[in-house]
């Protein structure tokens, strides 16, 4: 075989790649964003969960009151609106209405009665 005078210029043409790496004009700077772990900036997890917890804890039993006939009724019958109550309703809750009271978030809570209610204290 025979090499022809531009059989040497091919072959470094096809290596022509692998010597030479291009350079640009404007580089682009390439940053990989490390994050730690700061030791004190956390608070403890009881107390930063405390709030959340509480909160889904009144949604759920303001949902499940919701969904309870009697205990919209008696909310109603607590804040004054017994328009919408009849007569009926209106007696019977007003026969227990002494035993709950709606707090600030609009729940409704069980107050049972003291035994010393009724009694006389004498000396």
């Amino acid at each position: 075989v025979r090499e022809s005078p531009g059989y040497q210029d091919l072959v470094t043409q096809n290596r022509l790649d692998e010597n030479l790496i291009p350079k640009t004009e404007n580089p682009v700077v390439r940053v990989a964003a490390v994050t730690i772990r700061a030791g004190r900036a956390r608070s403890p997890v009881g107390a930063m969960e405390e709030g959340l917890i509480r909160e889904i804890r009144v949604d759920r039993i303001k949902q499940a009151q919701e969904e309870e006939v009697w205990i919209t009724g008696m909310k109603e019958y607590l804040s004054g609106s017994i328009a919408d109550l009849t007569q009926a309703e209106a007696r019977s809750y007003g026969k227990i209405a002494a035993d709950y009271e709606v707090d600030e978030q609009d729940l409704l809570f069980y107050c049972p009665p003291r035994q010393d209610r009724g009694t006389i204290v004498t000396d």
